[in-house]
């Protein structure tokens, strides 16, 4: 058993495929998991922080597994921004449907993404909706009106001045 007096000095490497000793990997976790920090151990026992982080991964505690930073993609970020922009849930809803860690980091998200896109709020989406479905046939009739008109003054215009005005369809463009 190891005490703090009598350190056991562990083989860093072994000669046959270079792998560390188990015992000392144990060690290196169990400290970290005891609240050294990640950056201290690699100074202390002369290691890459990538290393460190495999021996975590791989022999770390569920507790340690559990509190691992969880990474959202950007497509996740922005579903739960548009979400509370538009009011369809407040950022502690957003927290506890997206199982969200933290309120301050939907906040964070909101503030960084204000600039990148435009979220229309429901009010806005509402009034527009409202134009859109309160169609008017006397607009319809009066458009119609003025596209015949406008084809009539063109067809008098090609008779009287003997040009073509509307351009053939399909017409050739010249090579450079």
């Amino acid at each position: 058993m190891e005490t703090d007096k009598e350190p056991i000095d562990y083989v860093h490497k072994t000669k046959n495929g270079g792998r560390y000793d188990t015992r000392l990997i144990l060690k290196i976790v169990r400290e970290v998991e005891a609240g050294l920090p990640r950056i201290e151990a690699t100074r202390k026992y002369n290691l890459s922080h990538g290393i460190i982080h495999l021996w975590m991964n791989k022999h770390g505690s569920p507790e340690t597994l559990l509190n691992k930073r969880k990474r959202y993609t950007k497509l996740q970020r922005r579903t739960v921004v548009i979400a509370v922009k538009q009011g369809r849930m407040s950022v502690e809803e957003a927290k506890v449907a997206y199982k969200i860690h933290s309120t301050d980091l939907i906040r964070t998200w909101i503030y960084r993404q204000k600039n990148d896109f435009y979220i229309p709020n429901t009010l806005e989406m509402t009034n527009k909706s409202k134009k859109v479905s309160g169609f008017n046939p006397t607009v319809l009739a009066e458009s119609k009106l003025k596209i015949e008109a406008l084809n009539t003054m063109i067809d008098i215009a090609e008779q009287e001045f003997k040009i073509k005005i509307r351009k053939k369809s399909g017409a050739k463009q010249s090579k450079k």
